[in-house]
């Protein structure tokens, strides 16, 4: 059991670190609004790629206290951001059409219904499974869902 919760440790701050380069951008794949609005907000830079690691790290605070991180917290914010998306997409829909045509605005809600989809796969196999590293797991493709294709710029660009 020690031997598990050190590799689920390990894998932790391994997937925090992997999530580093998510806020890296390119004028195909603008950054998602989870990180553009602390840009406009005056945020650093630093602290700003550094957004989806932390956010993770906080996530697996239940691990790093010897507890089990609750499958109701991770049901919770699930449908949270899947609500939030949903709304997001639908509120943002024309303004995407507009800035960056079909392909670009159709793409990024096929993404993100993928990752959904896989999450909400996930949480259904998790009723099943008490492992910490399958906990983590969807833990982690929440926070990287969350941080990229949740939430896509739709708007004009800068």
């Amino acid at each position: 059991m020690e031997s598990n919760r050190g590799i689920a440790y390990v894998c932790a701050v391994v997937a925090a670190l992997l999530l580093l380069p998510v806020s890296i951008s390119s004028l195909r794949w603008p950054i998602p609004m989870p990180l553009q609005l602390p840009l406009f907000t005056g945020v650093p830079q630093f602290a700003v790629v550094a957004m989806p690691s932390v956010t993770f790290l906080m996530w697996c605070l239940p691990l790093f206290r010897r507890s089990i991180i609750s499958r109701r917290r991770t049901l919770v914010s699930y449908s949270l951001v899947t609500v939030s998306s949903v709304a997001y997409f639908g509120s943002n829909w024309n303004y995407g059409l507009k800035y960056h045509g079909i392909s670009y605005t159709l793409t990024m809600s096929l993404v993100s219904l993928g990752f959904a989809t896989a999450i909400g796969g996930m949480l259904a196999l998790r009723r099943r499974s008490s492992s910490q590293l399958f906990c983590l797991a969807t833990g982690f493709f929440l926070v990287l869902w969350t941080f990229t294709f949740a939430f896509p710029y739709l708007g004009d660009f800068l």
